[in-house]
């Protein structure tokens, strides 16, 4: 039993002189050497320490930084070293500091979700306050005020919900982009509203105070469909202000020239169609075929023979293919050897003629001159004016050296009325 200035000892045990054991007046015990038991057990009996099996402490306080299990270090407190802090309401495990590990960490209960580092990971969900690819600000993803904000290049873009969170807008830095209800019906993105240059429209396009909008197409054919009445009534595409591919409603859809406010082609449903050439039409398709509004020109390009300008094809009308003049005179050709002028009026030729054979001149539907291989045939008589006769009377005449020398009018072959062409007359 000590006191003095050792006072709050209560009893000191020595050997050789030196103290091994104090117990002190306020419950505490000191021993400088080893203490061996089964069991340390606190006046709290559900608080022990077993050195050789489970141990159950309250706290734990680890001066030297470092607890280990089996020698190795399971957690440390120092600069650069990680540690486990156990959440007191719930079964949450903190790692403050960094840590490493080799390998992949997977969810306990379902191992299709892990996390690994160097590889492709996989969650569930994942809710952070900014993504950045390669650790680079461009290109990053991330949460400001309540806004999902893309950044690309210095340049930024943002999407925020708008409307109690039933639309979304896109921004371009200050500027609003896009302001649309997305709805998907049967794999159709409908947008009911869009704002360009910070004008909100909704519907798109707005067709210049129209409402036309586009939908899947409702007739047989197409990809999209606009609808509903555009600009000054007409619906259509047009491309920078100039040119614009239109239709009004049902009746009629064309090309229209919109620098020069004339139409470039215009077709009516069921009916013409006409093609344009500086504000006046030119051609226009009918029930019988095409109408020219002026005349043809061509390089002749198209004609297969070695002489023309135009050339048709085909079986005409009547089995005779060729031109006709307002359905009253026809040039035309049977597609064989015959070529003729037909007066499709009184149904009656002007002039036929076969090739390499006889040409016939006609009047009032009778031939009057044919051709043959020696001179020409007439049916008929002759009647002249004498205005071709170079001397001062006669009524017809006849030039050039004739048969045996002499020029003149034969009768069958029999009888001759002739002259030498000097001043013999016979």
């Amino acid at each position: 039993i000590v006191s003095g200035s050792n006072s709050n000892r209560i009893v000191t045990f020595r050997h050789s002189g030196t103290d091994r054991v104090h117990f002190y007046n306020n419950g505490a015990a000191y021993f400088s050497n080893y203490v061996q038991s089964n069991i340390f057990y606190d006046h709290n009996s559900g608080y022990y320490v077993n050195p050789d099996g489970t141990s159950n402490l309250w706290n734990l306080n680890v001066q030297g930084n470092e607890l280990r299990v089996n020698g190795e270090i399971a957690a440390c407190g120092s600069a650069g070293c990680s540690h486990f802090a156990y959440n007191n309401g719930g079964p949450t495990n903190y790692i403050r500091g960094n840590t490493y590990f080799n390998g992949v960490l997977y969810d306990e209960n379902n191992a299709g979700y892990y996390l690994n580092p160097a590889s492709t990971s996989r969650f569930n969900v994942i809710s952070p306050n900014e993504i950045r690819p390669g650790g680079s600000t461009d290109g990053r993803i991330h949460r400001v005020s309540g806004q999902i904000r893309y950044d690309a290049d210095d340049n930024w873009y943002w999407f925020s919900t708008w409307d109690n969170h039933n639309e979304m807008e896109l921004h371009y830095r200050n500027g609003l982009w896009i302001r649309s209800d997305l709805r998907i019906a049967d794999d159709i993105t409908q947008v009911d509203e869009i704002c360009l240059d910070n004008g909100c429209r909704r519907t798109w396009p707005s067709g210049g105070g129209g409402s036309s909008y586009l939908r899947d197409p409702t007739g047989t054919y197409g990809s999209a469909e606009l609808y509903q009445n555009g600009k000054n009534g007409y619906e259509g595409i047009s491309i920078n202000g100039r040119y614009v591919f239109m239709s009004a409603d049902s009746s009629h859809v064309g090309i229209y020239n919109d620098v020069d406010n004339e139409w470039m082609t215009l077709g009516y449903r069921n009916s013409y169609y006409y093609l344009y050439y500086n504000g006046g039409w030119r051609l226009r398709t009918q029930s019988n075929g095409i109408y020219l509004n002026g005349g043809i020109e061509t390089g002749g390009n198209g004609v297969s023979g070695n002489y023309g300008t135009l050339q048709v094809n085909g079986g005409g009308k009547g089995g005779w293919e060729g031109y006709s003049i307002n359905g009253r005179a026809v040039f035309m050709h049977s597609g064989g050897s015959e070529t003729g002028i037909y007066n499709d009026v009184n149904n009656e030729w002007i002039l036929y003629a076969n090739h390499n054979s006889y040409t016939y001149l006609y009047y009032n539907g009778a031939w009057r001159i044919r051709t043959q291989s020696n001179g020409i045939y007439l049916n008929g008589g002759i009647e002249t004016g004498g205005n071709g006769v170079s001397g001062n009377y006669g009524t017809l005449q006849v030039n050039g050296g004739g048969k045996g020398g002499w020029e003149g009018y034969s009768i069958n072959g029999r009888a001759v009325f002739m002259h030498s062409g000097g001043s013999e007359t016979g």
